[in-house]
């Protein structure tokens, strides 16, 4: 299977926000990091983890920029959309602890569950927001945490 065509950026992720783009080219760019061991034959469990670890903390730090600026433009789904990122994060920490266990989950499957995640979460419901700011023409600007 070759994963590397899953993990390239495309017009159609753009959320029509720069610094919400680049956000998601950044877990894109971690998300081939995981691509690249499966790729190259490392098993390495330990190593996967680490990388999950980094997008884990990345995205993190992605969704408390996004999540304070869709509270800034009082958006009606913020409840429902902050809901997504905690059970993303959830599954993931999940796939984490269940590397290193007995039985750990294959890799495949986890890398699966990313892109889907990814594919499902912005093309369908990071654009949500944006079109909801642009309809109503509200001025609120995408901060970054530091």
């Amino acid at each position: 299977m070759d994963l590397s065509e899953k993990s390239i950026w495309h017009s159609s992720y753009s959320v029509e926000n720069s610094t919400i783009d680049d956000e998601h080219m950044q877990i894109l760019q971690v998300y081939k990091e995981l691509i690249n061991l499966v790729e190259n034959n490392n098993n390495d469990r330990q190593a996967f983890a680490s990388i999950l670890s980094k997008l884990t903390d990345f995205s993190l730090y992605h969704f408390k920029n996004e999540e304070k600026y869709m509270l800034n433009m009082d958006y009606p789904k913020f409840k429902e959309h902050k809901e997504l990122h905690r059970e993303y994060i959830y599954q993931v920490a999940m796939y984490n602890t269940e590397l290193l266990s007995v039985n750990p989950p294959k890799l495949i499957d986890i890398i699966n569950f990313v892109k889907d995640w990814l594919d499902n979460h912005i093309l369908k419901e990071d654009i949500k927001y944006e079109q909801f700011k642009n309809e109503r023409k509200i001025s609120v600007k995408y901060t970054q945490t530091i």
